[in-house]
């Protein structure tokens, strides 16, 4: 009996590895893409994002307050973390500013009152010195239905290897 314990124990541990060995060899690009369809909600989620990056480029900070939850955490590619009064004040004080945001590839699902969107995208920006400083991410973002509307609760990013 001990040596069939052993063997099973044996037998789940070069499960596990071959496992972990084949996890670590996936690439989000060997990952296949779901075909999705984008309810009516789904739709609105997207909007609320296009809008919220719309406003990022044109420093609007009324439609950046009514778009962006109380709660926010926003977690940039560098590990900083961003409430809602530092993220608007960062585009406020020109210390985040863009000259354009693209998103591609975005998958969005909504589950009741939560949309949760995974995509590409690139922040357009120039350096002071007027260089191109372009960064491009995948990320999640996840928007809650609070007071009837969509609102940013949630962002968590990575920089892209090219």
């Amino acid at each position: 009996m001990t040596s069939y314990l052993q063997l099973c124990s044996i037998v789940t541990l070069i499960t596990c590895f071959s496992f972990s060995l084949h996890a670590s060899c996936i690439t989000l690009e060997s990952v296949p893409t779901p075909n999705l369809v984008v309810s009516e909600d789904g739709n609105e989620v997207l909007m609320a994002e296009k809008s919220r990056f719309k406003a990022m480029v044109d420093r609007d900070l009324v439609t950046l307050d009514q778009v962006i939850s109380e709660d926010l955490v926003y977690i940039h590619s560098n590990g900083s973390i961003d409430t809602k009064e530092s993220y608007i004040a960062a585009i406020e004080d020109g210390s985040r500013a863009y000259n354009d945001i693209t998103m591609k590839d975005a998958q969005v699902r909504t589950y009741g009152e939560v949309g949760i969107i995974n995509a590409k995208c690139t922040y357009h920006r120039t350096t002071p010195e007027g260089r191109a400083d372009n960064l491009s991410l995948f990320y999640t973002s996840v928007y809650a239905k609070i007071d009837g509307r969509w609102q940013h609760v949630s962002w968590q990013s990575f920089k892209m290897t090219e």
